[in-house]
């Protein structure tokens, strides 16, 4: 029988803080105008000369889930371009750092990405915060005791391998 102890989880979770915490996050909305990575510059043009007039308009003040209603072309379009809250990792690198430089309320400029071309605003943001211990310590405990029981597991087929006369009958 495998067990783990308060002391186990509770020295678990102190020594590996870093894994008990929430990453910062982002909640935004784009409006996507899709252009191929490896388009040419005129395509890029073509692209950028649809975009410009609706980030204009959104610097003017006009409702941006409307505009993104309108104008993106992706399936976040019918939610106004909403993209929920993503953490760092979740998006492409230029879209991610854009977004994350934001303030809340902040519209970017055209934002170039390996798909296309997305005007972002950033409609809130989470700080990283540590998960309570009384919240995450059943998690904890069952990770250990995954871990010790595929040990004890390990070590059994060890022994078996050791005690077990194995003749192999296949042609050479």
């Amino acid at each position: 029988r495998v067990s783990v102890g308060d002391s186990e989880v509770k020295e678990e979770f102190n020594g590996h803080r870093e894994r008990y915490r929430t990453p910062e996050q982002v909640h935004a909305r784009h409006i996507f105008f899709q252009l191929k990575a490896d388009a040419s510059a005129e395509q890029e043009a073509k692209v950028r000369q649809k975009a410009e007039p609706v980030l204009r308009r959104v610097q003017k003040g006009e409702n941006f889930a409307s505009l993104a209603k309108e104008f993106s072309e992706d399936g976040s379009k019918s939610q106004g371009g909403d993209l929920g809250y993503f953490k760092q990792g979740d998006m492409v690198p230029a879209f991610e750092k854009a977004a994350f430089a934001l303030g809340v309320g902040k519209t970017s400029a055209l934002v170039r990405s390996p798909f296309g071309l997305h005007i972002i605003r950033v409609e809130g943001r989470k700080a990283p915060r540590d998960i309570p211990f009384e919240d995450i310590k059943d998690q904890i405990r069952e990770n250990l005791l995954q871990q010790k029981v595929g040990k004890q597991f390990e070590t059994y087929l060890g022994d078996l391998r050791k005690k077990a006369k194995i003749e192999i009958l296949l042609p050479k």
